[in-house]
């Protein structure tokens, strides 16, 4: 971890795992040979703009490989959080997702959300939070093809066949 960057910090992760241990983190599955592997790298940036303005960028490349193929994601991301004073804060963050599988389309998602946010502390790591988000999201004809029957992108799934859509919900977060 490189430290003090913009007034915050720099990390990157790389990981590697086969058979059971593709799951990175959580118990893969059991029945995997040494034939099916992943490799990832993750990379995170904190910054600290402002007293008021602090935000994360983190970008993520995966290789999974196996007998029946392979595939490769990426994906970059990023949240803002400003500040309002008090124990209000406005988190605005944006993620895109990219899949490509072996001898299949590209898979895309793009999402934008908005969150007017309650806190216990000012920043982008302050917790408790309560915040009351709204997310659009986009994706391409080969993510819903990809997609289980029902599943939230598919044709048959909340958006009834359209490639886009909006959620608005609550949320509650607290670490310890």
């Amino acid at each position: 971890m490189q430290q003090k960057t913009l007034g915050g910090w720099n990390k990157l992760d790389l990981q590697y795992g086969e058979g059971p241990g593709v799951g990175l983190g959580s118990t893969g599955n059991l029945g995997n040979g040494s034939d099916v592997t992943r490799f990832r790298a993750v990379e995170q940036f904190y910054f600290k703009a402002t007293p008021l303005l602090d935000g994360l960028v983190s970008a993520v490349y995966q290789h999974d490989s196996a007998p029946t193929g392979g595939q490769d994601w990426t994906s970059l991301g990023g949240r803002l959080v400003y500040s309002l004073g008090g124990n209000w804060k406005l988190l605005t963050e944006i993620g895109l997702d990219r899949v490509k599988p072996d001898g299949a389309a590209t898979r895309n998602l793009t999402k934008l959300t908005v969150a007017p946010t309650w806190s216990s502390a000012a920043g982008l790591f302050g917790r408790p939070e309560v915040r009351l988000f709204y997310t659009w999201a986009h994706w391409n004809e080969a993510a819903q093809l990809a997609a289980n029957v029902g599943d939230t992108l598919s044709a048959s799934g909340a958006y009834s066949g359209d490639r886009h859509g909006s959620t608005l919900g609550v949320q509650v977060e607290h670490w310890w």
